[in-house]
């Protein structure tokens, strides 16, 4: 099941379940600091709390007091100023529409640029692509479909709207690609070649032995 929709917004919104990044020294990244101050610190305690190990890819979660947020999910960034690449950002992406797939429909990823040391935007648009591509899945002949699978929409968080939008609009068009190709490879060779074809196929390459 694939995300519906993957967009990006420049702060939080309200009655979703948010992600936020942990270092591995239990501090929290930038963003989730900004967040934090709106409930008194409660996350960093609750990190502590949680004796949360910030180790990269590593996630929990825990329900707030808050009416506004239906799940707060910690989400480990590694060491404290490790600067990420393309494919750990990608990494990240997929990190957290594992964690958060079958948690609600609409998540916000508090995470920008700034938290993951890399001082292009397209950070956040890396993150986006990495959860849409981790999205996919091929069960078109599986008697049961994948119901579990609650999110639908994903915001990132950043604080340059219409350069994370341009360059999220490359990687789409790379995502549907990527998508058309494992599909075809996930398909049966009856369907991948009709006898029609495959008869043509075998007629071609027979005289090469």
């Amino acid at each position: 099941m694939l995300l519906k929709k993957v967009s990006f917004a420049e702060k939080m919104q309200k009655k979703c379940s948010v992600v936020f990044g942990v270092y591995s020294d239990g501090s929290l990244s930038k963003s989730a600091k900004e967040a934090d101050k709106l409930w008194d610190g409660a996350i960093e305690k609750t990190v502590k709390k949680l004796e949360f190990s910030g180790e990269l890819f590593k996630s929990c979660k825990f329900v707030p007091c808050c009416d506004d947020y239906k799940y707060i999910v910690l989400i480990g960034l590694g060491e404290k100023g490790k600067k990420f690449t393309g494919v750990e950002l990608e990494k990240l992406g997929a990190a957290v529409y594992s964690c958060t797939a079958n948690l609600d429909e609409d998540v916000n990823v508090m995470i920008c640029a700034e938290d993951v040391n890399v001082p292009c935007n397209s950070a956040s648009s890396l993150i986006g692509f990495g959860a849409l591509l981790k999205s996919w899945n091929f069960d078109k002949y599986k008697p049961s479909k994948n119901k579990q699978i609650k999110l639908k929409n994903l915001v990132v968080l950043t604080h340059d709207l219409k350069v994370t939008e341009d360059c999220f609009k490359k990687l789409h068009n790379l995502a549907e690609g990527i998508f058309l190709t494992r599909t075809v490879v996930a398909e049966p060779s009856n369907v991948i070649y009709p006898e029609s074809l495959a008869k043509i196929a075998k007629d071609e390459l027979e005289p090469l032995g």
